[in-house]
């Protein structure tokens, strides 16, 4: 919950390149973290941890197509 409540801080805050970067920063520890507790769980004890990966997976085939396939 402290994190969660960091990262919306961060976000409001940010209001130029080197806040944006603090708050990129925080993002990826959080995204870093919840992957590895995602991917750690077993397929099945979680019926949904599947489609939650998928999900993940498509939206990051977007984001790199929509980029132009930059990374």
């Amino acid at each position: 919950a402290r994190s969660s409540r960091d990262i919306r801080h961060a976000i409001t805050a940010i209001k130029d390149v080197e806040s944006m970067e603090q708050a990129a920063a925080k993002a990826s520890a959080i995204t870093e973290e919840f992957m590895g507790r995602l991917l750690s769980i077993p397929e099945e004890e979680c019926e949904t941890c599947g489609e939650v990966r998928e999900s993940i997976r498509q939206f990051v085939e977007k984001r790199k197509r929509e980029r132009g396939g930059e990374e």
